[in-house]
């Protein structure tokens, strides 16, 4: 640190290049490091850059760095933030809060901290939710830049966050856009079974189709049923190695580092389910030309290359395969049939064939039962009348239905 004694009004020199020139600053920051930034080509509004800069640094070193942190913006936070939250959480986080916070600061056209006010930020809100989007993904657009400031004034970089004290609009089903449905017992049977007849009919041509590299095409269906049984996400099975498959005692293990919690779970797997997936094992042994090592991935894309981590190709084949099956993509009542809909419909038949929730809750990794019950339990109307016809009539009258068996 070099408080105490002045570090000088830095160096703002033009730089000549092809057809253009610009200024740029050199000076000696707060911690002592000497700094380069370029700001433009205009002079006048380098000067002023050049004064609020070093005007930053000085009040650093008066010990008021928190109170000038105020009119930094929210851009140069998140550059700041991000690297520290890779240090703490998943890549795809990380990802994700990125893509919100340069969305949400692009949109509020990267103000200053002192400007971000409550009132802007709830106004930002609103015209998200008046342009379609539902109650929850407009609260995280707000809720990302609310977190990142917190950390700020954890950091001392800033003296106080102006969002504290928003209130979150209200969420859950009765707000959702896009409300997702679990499959039938019927349904999957038929998603199954256009996966299988697709498969056998693609890898028919697949030897002449020139622009692929692999003798033979990766099977898609032991993907689609193995997270039809397990209730995996499509970004957890597609690192599954074989190494994470236990083929004698039957169990899937999916490692921390794959799953959304960061929490390490094994999942049990059929008899049926694992004879499938030593049949894949061998395809796989024809398209690398040796046996599957334990670091191979258990799944692959047609081509015989990894899985893409964006879901868009999963999706199209789905898709395809719901046509094919003749599975409605959106029923009467609005709900729809996407990729995560695999995970809903094996919570759901967890729960119908007599599984109690806080079982469900280990296979699909949830830190809690009730996140189970209300996401990703479907409860069909059949399930419910089976519960009424179980009841006795009302008066203590024999039931029509058990007095008819009884007969």
């Amino acid at each position: 640190m070099n408080r105490g004694r002045s570090l000088g009004a830095g160096s703002l020199r033009q730089r000549r290049l092809k057809n253009r020139s610009t200024w740029t600053l050199t000076w000696t920051d707060a911690q002592g490091q000497r700094r380069t930034k370029t700001l433009g080509p205009d002079r006048r509004l380098a000067e002023r850059v050049r004064v609020e800069i070093l005007s930053q640094r000085d009040a650093a070193l008066c010990g008021l760095g928190q109170v000038e942190g105020q009119n930094r913006r929210l851009s140069e936070i998140t550059a700041l933030y991000l690297p520290d939250l890779a240090a703490r959480t998943t890549q795809m986080h990380v990802i994700n809060v990125e893509l919100r916070l340069r969305r949400t600061i692009q949109n509020l056209r990267d103000p200053r901290v002192r400007d971000l006010t409550p009132l802007v930020a709830i106004q930002y809100r609103n015209q998200r939710l008046a342009s379609g989007l539902a109650p929850r993904t407009a609260n995280l657009e707000v809720d990302v830049v609310r977190s990142m400031l917190r950390w700020a004034v954890m950091a001392q970089v800033i003296a106080a966050n102006p969002l504290q004290v928003i209130p979150r609009l209200r969420q859950g089903k009765g707000y959702e856009r896009l409300r997702r449905r679990a499959l039938s017992e019927d349904e999957v049977a038929r998603l199954l079974a256009a996966a299988e007849a697709e498969d056998a009919e693609l890898a028919q041509w697949w030897h002449v189709y020139r622009a692929v590299k692999s003798p033979v095409r990766v099977p898609q269906e032991p993907l689609i049923r193995t997270m039809l049984l397990t209730g995996a996400r499509y970004g957890e099975v597609r690192r599954v190695t074989w190494g994470d498959l236990d083929l004698q005692r039957r169990v899937l293990r999916l490692r921390s580092e794959v799953t959304k919690s960061r929490a390490e779970r094994h999942v049990p797997l059929s008899a049926d389910h694992v004879d499938r997936l030593q049949r894949l094992r061998l395809v796989h042994q024809a398209v690398l030309g040796r046996i599957p090592a334990v670091g191979d991935l258990t799944f692959l894309a047609p081509q015989g290359t990894p899985l893409c981590r964006p879901s868009n190709n999963a999706n199209r084949v789905f898709h395809r395969l719901l046509e094919r099956a003749r599975v409605q993509r959106t029923d009467e009542t609005g709900r729809r049939v996407v990729l995560h809909s695999t995970r809903m419909t094996a919570a759901s038949r967890l729960v119908r064939s007599g599984a109690s929730l806080p079982v469900a809750q280990r296979i699909l990794g949830h830190a809690s039962p009730v996140t189970t019950a209300s996401c990703y339990v479907d409860v069909e109307a059949a399930d419910l009348r089976a519960a009424i016809d179980a009841l006795p009539e009302l008066g203590g009258a024999a039931h029509p239905a058990r007095a008819k068996e009884a007969n």
